[in-house]
């Protein structure tokens, strides 16, 4: 009876869990253009390290475009809500690397006779792409985030985002009588063709991070949360 309750309930959950994060997402991501961009950065900052939760978007018009379409609605939201940018004092080489790494693929397209850098038919745009997401994101939190209160809550954000993944790789992880390979844990990464060695990387400055803030927290409930986030990545730091 329970089990059959339980095999009813779950695509009903799913389907409702991904829906909500359909259409709430393309609210959030509206409403972080005329309101508050810091509600784009927050729900950015928890989906970039889940791919497992929003690759079902994919299945949607326009759903595998979510990630993009709040990364362009934060951008404009701080010019809009945030009365535009305040460059920090190693922006402008930040920027200039950012330059550097986009005409090395000019330089790599040319040497192996790729399409030229302009368009996605270039296979190795998207992957600049990804890589570039991540350091304007540095900009869109020193730009957005300037209120104490929104910065603890951003963290509060990303510790319990990474304490669910490591509570989910410590519960998926299956011990063998011999080490195998393939048995290592990729986390929720292995859904975007990402292996147990990124997950690996993922969680050791994670740990670091977040040992580095029990350290320095003074609210003890914050502080139990860090230590806490801490220690659950040492079992994924092991088998990862």
């Amino acid at each position: 009876m329970g089990t059959g309750i339980l095999s009813f309930l779950r695509p009903l959950i799913g389907w409702i869990y991904i829906n909500s994060l359909y259409f709430g997402g393309y609210a959030i991501a509206v409403a972080s253009i005329f309101k508050k961009a810091e509600w784009g950065l927050m729900l950015l900052v928890a989906l970039i390290p889940l791919p497992t939760l929003w690759y079902p978007l994919y299945n949607f018009s326009m759903g595998g475009d979510l990630l993009n379409v709040l990364f362009l609605s934060i951008m404009w939201g701080i010019i809009f809500n945030k009365k535009g940018y305040t460059l920090s004092g190693n922006s402008i080489a930040i920027m200039l690397f950012i330059i550097m790494s986009y005409l090395s693929l000019w330089i790599c397209s040319i040497n192996y006779s790729l399409p030229l850098p302009i368009t996605t038919d270039n296979p190795v745009i998207k992957i600049w792409k990804n890589y570039v997401f991540m350091i304007f994101t540095y900009f869109f939190a020193f730009n957005a985030i300037k209120d104490e209160k929104w910065q603890k809550r951003l963290i509060l954000v990303m510790s319990l985002v990474v304490l669910f993944i490591a509570i989910k790789s410590l519960r998926n992880f299956t011990a063998g009588s011999s080490f195998a390979d393939e048995s290592r844990d990729a986390g929720p990464f292995w859904i975007v063709f990402l292996n147990s060695n990124h997950f690996g990387a993922f969680i050791a400055y994670c740990f670091s991070f977040f040992l580095g803030l029990f350290l320095l927290e003074k609210d003890k409930k914050r502080k139990l949360l860090y230590l806490a986030t801490a220690a659950s990545c040492l079992h994924p730091l092991f088998f990862s």
